[in-house]
């Protein structure tokens, strides 16, 4: 029943696959991550939301993978750069 907000803009992903396992219950999750990092969300909203809010024109690095995995009960997550 709160939220939280993860800042991964000053950071840099290793080679390969990174996955952050997310569970959030009645509160919400704020993800913000660099332009060029490729996303692939496979969290499970149960009635709750996945909103992806990122609009970029930088084209994502493909050998650098965030993997945002878990699920999502009564609240929200949203991603942004």
């Amino acid at each position: 029943m709160g939220g939280n907000q993860i800042n991964f803009r000053e950071c840099e992903l290793a080679h390969g696959t990174s996955v952050v396992d997310i569970t959030c219950i009645m509160g919400g999750v704020e993800i913000l991550v660099p332009e060029n990092w490729k996303v692939i969300v496979q969290v499970s909203p149960i009635l709750g939301g996945i909103d992806d809010k990122r609009k970029s024109i930088v084209e994502p690095d493909d050998e650098k993978t965030l993997v945002l995995k878990g699920y999502c009960l009564f609240g929200g997550v949203d991603i942004h750069h």
